[in-house]
C-alpha cells in the first residue's frame, strides 16, 4: 500500500493525519492517527528565532512517524473531553507505536486499513480531495 502523495507532503511539512478505519470489536469505531516526529519542530525553530533575532538554519527532516490505533465504543465516546477518564474506567485496545520510515509507516497503516488511501483526513479538518 503506497499512500498518496498529498498524504506524505503534508507528512513532511509536520502535520498530523487521521482516518476512521473498520475495528476488530463489534459495536466498536476505530481510528488510526499519525503525527511526524521531526529533528526539530516549527515551533522550536520559530521560538529560537523570535529569542536570538537571527535566523539559522534547523534540520526539519523526519525521524520517524508516531501512530496511534484506538478502538471505541459508544459508551468511550459519551465522555468526550473526559476520555482519559473513560479509558481508565473501560479500558480498550489502544496500541501506540513509532514508525522509523515511510515504509515502515506504510506496513503498519496495511495492518488496520486497506482503504486508507482514500480516508485519510487532515485532523479536525474535512476529508482530504
Amino acid at each position: 500500500m503506497a499512500l498518496p502523495e498529498h498524504i506524505l507532503n503534508r507528512l513532511h511539512l509536520g502535520g498530523d493525519i487521521a482516518a476512521e478505519v473498520p475495528a476488530t470489536q463489534a459495536e466498536y469505531h476505530a481510528w488510526v492517527y499519525v503525527e511526524p516526529l521531526m529533528e526539530t519542530s516549527f515551533q522550536e525553530a520559530r521560538e529560537r528565532w523570535t529569542r536570538e533575532r537571527r535566523y539559522q538554519p534547523f534540520d526539519f527532516s523526519l525521524k520517524g512517524f508516531f501512530v496511534r490505533y484506538i478502538e471505541l465504543s459508544e459508551w468511550h465516546l459519551e465522555w468526550g473531553y473526559d476520555l482519559d477518564h473513560a479509558l481508565r474506567k473501560r479500558p480498550t485496545i489502544d496500541l501506540q507505536m513509532c514508525a522509523r520510515d515511510e515504509q515502515a509507516l506504510e506496513h503498519v497503516l496495511s495492518q488496520w486499513c486497506k482503504a486508507c488511501n482514500t480516508r485519510l483526513r487532515r485532523r479536525g479538518k474535512p476529508a482530504l480531495p
